[in-house]
């Protein structure tokens, strides 16, 4: 069926071949196409993939009746950094907590956030996460160590937890989000009520002591050989793994039939 619109997209004669037409037009097989569909379903229903060791668990979003109620979902304050170029974002008289999250080239996943008190350096908390995890994912996951830890240890200061990601701090603005760990930050500011913790976005790379410090961290965490602090798998993981795979499927149908 494919094989027509593929001629008529390309203007070729009919004698080519139906594979050759398909790469021309730049359109996927249906087959594949199928096959990807019933992948990312099968991987919804069950939770692993066939395609990703048995070790790891697909990252599933929270159930709507598992959020909080509407009426106290929380709202968090965001502070707006000043435009001044030489601005240095630490506030002096509060715990100042710097998170950050980064892959590295051999896939090797770290997240970590540095805290800094009256401007000495107070703790400093490494996480490793599995090779299939993402940035966001680690991002997100050095901020829900960094909230617990300052409720933890210093439930009644002043806190700012910087971050250098914008996708992170939309995804907390979201009220309603239902990623897995969003939640979990969510439920855990709700849970001790403190209006003294907020978050900003600072700039990466610009010289901010803090942020260097949690970038060196986050890389150091990557490296690490300890017990993984997260396993669970992203869905745009999959969906990349079954994209691969069948391009390579379609590669050697393009090869096998010159």
């Amino acid at each position: 069926m494919q094989r027509g619109f593929a001629i008529r997209i390309t203007r070729a004669f009919k004698t080519i071949s139906t594979t050759a037409a398909l790469a021309l037009a730049e359109l996927t097989p249906l087959d594949l196409k199928v096959r990807k569909v019933q992948a990312l379903e099968l991987t919804k229903l069950t939770g692993v993939s066939h395609l990703l060791p048995c070790d790891t668990i697909l990252e599933c979003p929270t159930p709507l009746h598992k959020l909080l109620h509407p009426a106290t979902r929380v709202s968090i304050s965001v502070l707006s950094p000043s435009k001044d170029r030489n601005y240095t974002p630490t506030y002096p008289h509060a715990l100042n907590i710097y998170t950050d999250g980064s892959k590295l080239e051999d896939s090797s996943v770290g997240a970590a956030f540095v805290a800094f008190l009256e401007g000495r350096q107070t703790a400093s908390k490494k996480y490793r996460l599995h090779s299939f995890c993402s940035v966001f994912q680690a991002e997100h996951l050095a901020i829900l160590k960094a909230c617990s830890w300052a409720s933890s240890t210093y439930p009644n200061t002043y806190t700012i937890i910087h971050t250098d990601s914008q996708s992170v701090i939309a995804a907390l603005e979201n009220r309603s989000n239902t990623h897995p760990i969003v939640t979990q930050i969510h439920t855990l500011i709700h849970a001790h009520a403190s209006p003294t913790l907020h978050f900003t976005r600072v700039k990466s790379h610009t010289g901010v002591v803090g942020n260097e410090a949690a970038d060196l961290a986050t890389k150091s965490a990557a490296a690490m050989h300890s017990t993984l602090a997260y396993v669970y798998f992203p869905m745009s993981f999959v969906k990349s793994a079954i994209r691969a795979e069948h391009n390579r499927i379609w590669q050697a149908r393009y090869e096998s039939s010159v």
